[in-house]
């Protein structure tokens, strides 16, 4: 995940040269983020989106009500959070799923990049976009609108690697929700990333 990020932008960024514009779908995120401008693309100029996409679509692997989580399941965490306002769902999970143990994908898969589904994050936790992926589906299943969120791929500047996080759009504002802080704070304010590109069930934006 750290290390292949530029190749991963790089080509995303070869493409914008050859594919046409993609008709804007339902998304309500901004098209600005944290100061850049996304203009919308097809999913499948990013193949590990796509199959992940696929994979949850076809085989169900998303959050099932059964999957146990610490010592629960999710479905009695569904029934005992169902009436919480959204900032506190996005609170919960946040925090739920930062207390899964960070883990590379060379150690689960043995690759360097892999995009996990809900299920497999259950099973073996993994690294930021896998902690952000499993985010994005407990949150939709919480009843929050997936227009509302972006995945985002971005370069820390400070610590100088590649990353990802969750964005939520609520109280007319965007939160971004890190696996590297239990804090939820506008997306605004984190000055030191450099977003590269985003993704949700509708496209990928660079």
């Amino acid at each position: 995940m750290r290390t292949c990020y530029i190749f991963i932008v790089s080509n995303i960024f070869f493409l914008l040269c050859t594919l046409p514009l993609y008709a804007q779908g339902k998304s309500r995120v901004y098209d600005v983020i944290l100061g850049r401008r996304m203009i919308q693309r097809p999913i499948d100029i990013l193949p590990k989106w796509s199959s992940m996409l696929n994979k949850v679509q076809k085989k169900r692997e998303s959050l099932h009500d059964a999957s146990r989580i610490s010592t629960y399941t999710w479905g009695k965490i569904k029934q005992l959070w169902a009436q919480l306002s959204t900032k506190e769902k996005v609170e919960k999970v946040n925090a739920l799923f930062n207390a899964f143990p960070y883990t590379e994908d060379i150690l689960n898969y043995g690759l360097e990049d892999y995009w996990a589904t809900p299920k497999e994050f259950l099973s073996h936790s993994g690294d930021c976009e896998d902690y952000a992926i499993t985010k994005f589906y407990a949150l939709k299943d919480l009843g929050i609108p997936e227009h509302d969120m972006r995945i985002l791929v971005l370069i820390d500047t400070i610590r100088g690697i590649g990353h990802a996080v969750l964005l939520v759009h609520y109280d007319n504002e965007i939160y971004l929700l890190d696996n590297v802080s239990e804090l939820i704070l506008p997306a605004k304010l984190y000055t030191h990333y450099d977003p590269q590109f985003s993704v949700d069930r509708f496209g990928v934006y660079l």
